[in-house]
């Protein structure tokens, strides 16, 4: 698979059931850690991704939708990874 390919199906807009299934695995990955939306608005912050707990509130209830909100959803899965990886 070429990089541009890759990519496409990164930045591929996520379905409804996966944003579901990934906001529902947030939010238990933040209370199993014992994290805040806080902490997780001020993580992706340090990566240039600039929101507040008002707008990651709308994402994770479902309530706010695209492309931003989908990288929000995919970085946030993986800034949790590296938590837990990194804490154990």
């Amino acid at each position: 698979m070429l990089l541009k390919d890759l990519a496409l199906v990164v930045n591929a807009p996520l379905l409804d059931d996966e944003r579901v299934s990934m906001s529902a695995q947030i939010k238990e990955t933040l209370k199993e850690m014992r994290l805040t939306q806080v902490w997780l608005v001020g993580e992706l912050a340090k990566t240039g991704v600039n929101t507040d707990k008002s707008e990651l509130c709308s994402i994770l209830s479902g309530t706010r939708k695209g492309a931003k909100c989908d990288a929000i959803l995919r970085l946030s899965i993986s800034l949790l990874d590296a938590q837990r990886k990194n804490y154990g």
